[in-house]
């Protein structure tokens, strides 16, 4: 691997744990929310996750 390689990297993980980390207390809002209405959702990790995952590409496109 180059160096821009490894850096481009790096810095993709660290945008994606950033952006993980702000969307954990969101999809808890959302599940805690969906649980007040009756609805059981227990996959507030992945779709925080999945946020992530969508948005941190658009960051390096």
């Amino acid at each position: 691997m180059t160096k821009n390689r490894k850096k481009l990297i790096w810095e993709y993980r660290f945008y994606f744990t950033i952006i993980f980390l702000i969307s954990l207390p969101i999809a808890l809002f959302t599940c805690i929310r969906s649980l007040i209405k009756g609805k059981i959702e227990n996959n507030m990790f992945s779709k925080a996750w999945a946020n992530a995952k969508t948005i941190t590409p658009m960051i390096f496109s």
